[in-house]
């Protein structure tokens, strides 16, 4: 992460206002807005220096005359840095400690205190189909599709439903900003938990009943996960932790019911390959949809 004065971060707040007016913000636009407070040359410096780290892109339009400029995904990522600490609510930010299709994860720190920054991507190829994934039916009732909403309305809604499941065991979340979470870090000296995929079960069975329980819990709360398996449940200190709920789902909505069995066989699946324990999903799946 780059460090940013407030004039830069000034012209990246300005750019992500005229986002909503501008696929491509015209250089003379975003230059009239800001040459009220400073002189155009200041200017340029600051957007050299935006450009250089890549957290804005150029390009010349012929039929304008003139540069066009976007805020980079990078770019909306350091607001919410900024954000974070301005705001108090950490220190500093550590080092990348996670990364996939749709979201990255950076350490963090708070008073000595370690702390997960986890941002949803912008501009991401996960989002030319979303209206086939699971992730879509979690928002498809509050957002257009465009791409850089829809990471908004994720962190959004993992947002209300880590609160909404709070007490369980889920991540603490302290903050959203934007399209980014600060939750607590779930293992030690910055570093994730592992994965279940990555810890050999000395009592697969219980492990088992024990995810099943918890995921009864999640429905009594109202909640369906919407894609639960061995990669978003963590093994620390002998409990499990389940995390990423992007997707999540209350039980009325209708894709719900189709999200529950995807996750129970995502579940029975896994444990029947590792640990070649066999339960019925059809049973499983019978009792939980009497809870909803």
């Amino acid at each position: 992460m780059i460090g940013l004065d407030s004039y830069c971060v000034e012209i990246l707040e300005a750019l992500e206002r005229l986002r909503m007016r501008y696929l491509w913000v015209p250089e003379g636009v975003l230059l009239k807005i800001l040459q009220k407070r400073y002189k155009e040359s200041f200017l340029a410096k600051k957007l050299d220096f935006l450009e250089k780290y890549e957290l804005i892109k150029f390009r010349y339009s012929r039929q304008s005359n003139q540069y066009m400029i976007r805020i980079t995904s990078k770019g909306f990522d350091h607001l919410v840095l900024w954000e974070l600490i301005k705001g108090g609510y950490i220190d500093r930010i550590c080092s990348e400690v996670g990364t996939g299709k749709e979201s990255f994860l950076y350490s963090a720190i708070k008073n000595n205190e370690w702390r997960i920054a986890k941002f949803h991507r912008f501009y991401g190829a996960p989002f030319k189909d979303i209206k086939k994934s699971a992730a879509f039916a979690a928002i498809s009732r509050e957002v257009h599709y465009e791409e850089v909403e829809i990471p908004r309305r994720r962190a959004e809604n993992e947002y209300r439903i880590l609160n909404a499941l709070k007490g369980l065991n889920v991540p603490k979340v302290y903050a959203r900003i934007k399209h980014g979470l600060l939750m607590n870090l779930i293992g030690k000296d910055g570093l994730p938990a592992p994965e279940l995929s990555e810890v050999d079960l000395k009592n697969p069975k219980d492990a088992l009943n024990i995810i099943l329980e918890d995921y009864r819990e999640f429905i009594n709360r109202g909640i369906i996960h919407g894609d639960l398996s061995e990669f978003n449940i963590l093994v620390y200190e002998g409990d499990l932790y389940y995390i990423d709920w992007p997707q999540a789902v209350s039980i009325e909505n209708p894709a719900a019911k189709e999200l529950l069995e995807r996750d129970i066989r995502n579940i029975l699946g896994y444990f029947k390959r590792e640990y070649d324990i066999k339960v019925s999903e059809g049973e499983i799946v019978e009792k939980f949809l009497k809870e909803i």
